[in-house]
């Protein structure tokens, strides 16, 4: 990659499975709009636990509705710490273990049948903690999907990036 190429040039959504979450497109439908786009831009299909990215190559990882699907979170967030570039960061919106204790016995109760339902979703995970175990400074705030079902409904979005290259 050319080192004028902008920021947006070099983010990358992470999905299960996917350097791109491809799930909700036809790959000719997201091929066709990269085109029109007038974007420099590659469609990669790669596993979020196995990225095909250089160390320290990628300025910005994009993870919406990630980290709460892939079956190996942990090994994913080692992933992104390996090719993030010093300063570099994560942006992420992620469902997350509610905070009141009868919502999350919810989430617990009905996790198989909302992981069969929703793609392999895991609404209970504590994916802020999970970041920090995995050497990420988070800087988060709570969002909630008011269209869903409550179980799902808790959310945090924010920017993670690896403790000791922290910038700005």
């Amino acid at each position: 990659m050319d080192e004028q190429q902008t920021l947006k040039d070099l983010v990358r959504e992470l999905a299960e499975d996917r350097g791109v979450d491809l799930r909700g497109y036809k790959t000719s439908t997201l091929e066709r709009r990269v085109r029109r786009s007038e974007r420099q831009a590659a469609i990669i299909d790669a596993s979020a636990e196995q990225l095909p990215f250089a160390d320290r190559s990628v300025d910005t990882v994009v993870c919406t509705l990630v980290l709460c699907t892939v079956e190996h979170p942990d090994r994913a967030l080692a992933e992104i710490a390996r090719v993030l570039r010093p300063g570099g960061q994560l942006l992420f919106i992620e469902h997350v273990r509610a905070e009141s204790p009868a919502l999350a016995w919810w989430q617990d109760r009905l996790l198989d049948r909302w992981r069969r339902f929703a793609c392999g979703c895991r609404c209970n995970r504590a994916t802020v903690e999970l970041m920090r175990a995995c050497g990420f400074e988070v800087k988060a705030s709570k969002a909630s999907w008011r269209a869903m079902p409550p179980i799902v409904r808790p959310l945090m979005s924010g920017r993670a990036q690896l403790r000791g290259l922290v910038h700005g």
